[in-house]
């Protein structure tokens, strides 16, 4: 994005002086945003050189960090091309995206909005090669800086469709304009609610911001039982230990204390276990405790090992949870 920006207001004074209009004003912006929008990557970027011997060491280490995340499902190729665009599509409506591909379509026409087109472009270009090239992982939320660009150039796009074609029913236009978009969110948030096959992606989309369902599941399980001092483990499936943590509304101090497996360098929980003693344990087949503690598939009966005995009280399509006793 600062890069976009940056060379948008080059080219601005590139054109000032090549058409000889040029005033020291003129170039104010390029000076102002190259003082503010520079400053952080004039720091950052000299100490990661020094430092890592790359200056945008965490932007390439994405492409090394972003597979390691992804282990536990990665996408095929045809769901991180699809994903940005489809995403985009559902959230923002057809009629937007219709908006928005008329307001590039003037701004290659018109000298208006073309610099903040340009900038908008450039930064789904850079996140598409990103998402495809294996640099980011394949999550509905970051579209959302791209959305934001693109809602912005829609609205500019159907209200040059509306006067353009519509002059004489602007009003009718406008309101059949936003009864569409707010249907298409109450659509989003109704299959977001259901047991749908697909509604936990409609959920990861959904205006409420929600947790997919296997996690609002066990939170609607273990937030009335767990009691407020106390410890908890939280297996690391897809790197979601925090977001099950959150879900369950655990305090600071419960945070601190407990074992949130994704967050460990050393996953293994049985000191810990015989240490806190805590009396719940979320477990996943597809996480990482699986290696050290060998536990039954299934909601099956009690299970011994050591001194612990586990219970399973709870189970869901991800997550079970166990409640331990101690000998």
């Amino acid at each position: 994005m600062m890069l976009a920006v940056g060379v948008v207001l080059l080219l601005a004074t590139w054109e000032s002086f090549r058409t000889n209009s040029w005033r020291a004003s003129l170039v104010h912006p390029l000076l102002i945003f190259g003082a503010t929008a520079g400053a952080w990557p004039a720091f950052w970027m000299p100490y990661c050189w020094k430092k890592f011997g790359h200056p945008l060491f965490f932007v390439a280490m994405q492409h090394v960090w972003v597979p390691i995340q992804q282990t536990f499902g990665r996408p095929s190729w045809h769901y991180s091309l699809f994903l940005m665009p489809g995403v985009l599509l559902l959230t923002l409506s057809p009629f937007a995206i219709a908006g928005t591909l008329y307001a590039l379509w003037l701004a290659a026409r018109e000298r208006r909005g073309r610099e903040f087109a340009i900038i908008a472009m450039v930064f789904v270009c850079v996140e598409a090669y990103q998402l495809l090239s294996g640099g980011m992982r394949a999550s509905a939320r970051y579209t959302i800086t791209a959305g934001t660009l693109l809602a912005v150039m829609s609205g500019y796009g159907l209200e040059r469709m509306v006067r353009g074609w519509f002059p004489m029913h602007r009003r009718a236009c406008h309101a059949a304009i936003v009864a569409t978009i707010a249907l298409n969110l109450g659509i989003i948030t109704a299959v977001s609610e259901s047991r749908l096959r697909f509604s936990d992606k409609f959920r990861s989309v959904s205006p409420q911001v929600q947790f997919t369902h296997y996690i609002q599941d066990v939170a609607n399980y273990l937030r009335p039982r767990l009691k407020a001092d106390e410890p908890i483990i939280i297996d690391n499936f897809n790197y979601e230990s925090n977001l099950v943590a959150a879900a369950v509304a655990l305090t600071p101090e419960q945070t601190n204390d407990s074992f949130l497996t994704a967050a460990r360098d050393d996953a293994d929980p049985r000191p810990y276990m015989q240490e806190k003693h805590p009396r719940y344990l979320v477990f996943s087949d597809r996480g990482t405790l699986q290696r050290y503690l060998s536990l039954p598939e299934g909601c099956q009966s009690p299970m011994t090992l050591g001194n612990m005995t586990f219970r399973c009280v709870f189970e869901d399509k991800i997550y079970r949870i166990f409640e331990v006793t101690y000998r």
